[in-house]
């Protein structure tokens, strides 16, 4: 009797998130919520990717995080495989808070005007748009896109991430505190728990169930995005 053949099961999707460029050094955009590996429920990007109806495809998926400033656009993140939960009235991507982010000026280059992307395959992908920089010209292709990474743009993405602690010249990479994430932004929330707590609750996650982190909190306040 023949052996069944073994399946092999292919790699998550990933899926890049264009964060956009901080108005201002007090800007308080407080998503993603690295710290508490979540991100969604201050709903910015609920018109496009986050909507309700991509929840089953988004789950098991990974994410990259990709900041915009004055250094270009660099991705700061690549999340392990994620679980999607709706709430009623926003979608929350949650993950292994373990994961840590770079420090944006340490994190490498996706498009910038002044450098060189450490992602030739995706640049390429992107590079020939009808913007006049390359920066524009990913700003256009992935600002509101919502489907994934081809597989090979996927694997390259994966590699890079996970080599670049060992690549990277930068002495300290990682992010301690959310802030060093994000460009030119010297005043960061207060409590983020608190306001993750908050709009986790705007997002209509029910009364009584745990947090990823720590107390329960359910008060309605204003959006923080």
């Amino acid at each position: 009797m023949s052996k069944p053949r073994s399946k092999l099961i292919p790699p998550p999707e990933i899926y890049l998130v264009h964060l956009r460029r901080p108005r201002g050094s007090q800007d308080r955009r407080s998503d993603p919520f690295y710290e508490f590996g979540s991100f969604g429920c201050t709903g910015c990007h609920r018109a496009n990717l986050m909507r309700e109806k991509n929840q089953a495809r988004l789950h098991g998926a990974r994410f990259g995080f990709v900041q915009g400033g004055q250094l270009g656009h660099r991705l700061v993140l690549l999340t392990p495989p994620v679980k999607a939960i709706w709430h009623g009235q926003r979608l929350e991507l949650l993950w292994n808070r373990s994961a840590k982010p770079f420090r944006y000026e340490a994190a490498p280059i996706v498009a910038w005007n002044k450098g060189k992307s450490d992602f030739p395959k995706l640049f390429a992908s992107f590079a020939g748009g009808n913007r006049t920089t390359c920066e524009g010209n990913f700003s256009s292709a992935f600002r509101s896109r919502t489907s994934s990474l081809t597989a090979k743009l996927a694997a390259e993405v994966d590699t890079v991430f996970s080599e670049w602690p060992t690549r990277s010249k930068e002495r300290q990479i990682f992010a301690r505190r959310y802030e060093e994430t994000i460009p030119g932004v010297t005043l960061g929330p207060k409590d983020r728990r608190e306001i993750y707590l908050d709009v986790r609750a705007q997002a209509g996650a029910l009364v009584g169930k745990k947090s990823s982190c720590g107390p329960r909190r359910w008060k309605k306040r204003t959006r923080v995005c």
